[in-house]
């Protein structure tokens, strides 16, 4: 395309977005358009919404703390397949107990569940994606939502564009954290990357860091525990970890 076309293309857009700021009274919130298309105008300082969510990942790790004590009054045969179901393999342990000498003074079963609790502490490091997990998200989402919600986190925001509420709503179909944000007024691209700082800094150091010491119990009205329980980790610092808003 020539010079001059290019600068008449230019001026002809320019033109239509001028257009669409002078004719857009009424707010995106009012408008049949997909969250895609609203972030887009948003980007581009084309209206805004006073209702904006907040999506983020989850990741989980298990904690065995209440299932070993339980663990430790069966027999380590009946112990070896339990463990079996959540990929542990302690029948190595199981047969070096076995195979000791008669006159062996040590205790054999204490050392087998000695060297079962040092996997399990090993593992109950390891965070994997909500969605990776086997946990079950109707009970997960009742406990992070009433927990979240009771903070009242909007009386610490403190945007130029104030909000209204701060709640969450629930998990997503892939196991993500979805928040509704109502803000004062509507919320342009920098509201809403402001309040994106906001969240992350309470997923990570705010309600979140609190959040994450919650074991929550898979089997808390059970007196035989036999499955782990489990923290939820509102942050990560992976690469793959972010906030992104939607409508």
């Amino acid at each position: 395309m020539r010079t001059k076309e290019k600068i008449i293309t230019k001026v002809i857009n320019m033109k239509h977005l001028k257009l669409f700021e002078d004719f857009n009274a009424e707010s995106l919130d009012k408008m049949n358009l997909s969250g895609e298309e609203r972030t887009k105008l948003v980007d581009l300082g084309l209206g805004g919404s006073k209702v904006v969510y907040f999506v983020s990942p989850l990741t989980v790790s298990d904690d065995y703390t209440a299932m070993y004590d339980y663990l430790q009054e069966l027999d380590p045969r009946q112990v070896v397949d339990i463990m079996r179901e959540y990929g542990f393999d302690f029948a190595y342990a199981l047969s070096q107990g076995e195979d000791r000498e008669e006159n062996d003074d040590s205790d054999p079963d204490a050392e087998f569940f000695d060297t079962i609790w040092s996997e399990l502490q090993d593992s109950s490091n390891q965070q994997v994606k909500l969605e990776d997990s086997a946990i079950d998200l109707t009970e997960l989402q009742q406990e992070i939502v009433t927990d979240f919600n009771s903070s009242n986190l909007f009386q610490y925001y403190e945007g130029d564009n104030q909000a209204r509420s701060i709640k969450a709503v629930g998990l997503t179909d892939d196991g993500e954290f979805k928040v509704k944000v109502e803000f004062e007024e509507e919320a342009t691209k920098e509201d809403i990357d402001s309040m994106k700082e906001f969240l992350s800094g309470q997923y990570s150091d705010g309600w979140g860091e609190g959040f994450e010491q919650i074991a929550i119990g898979r089997n808390r009205y059970s007196r035989r525990k036999t499955q782990p329980d489990y923290y939820v980790h509102t942050w990560s610092d992976s690469e793959d970890w972010s906030i992104r808003e939607t409508y």
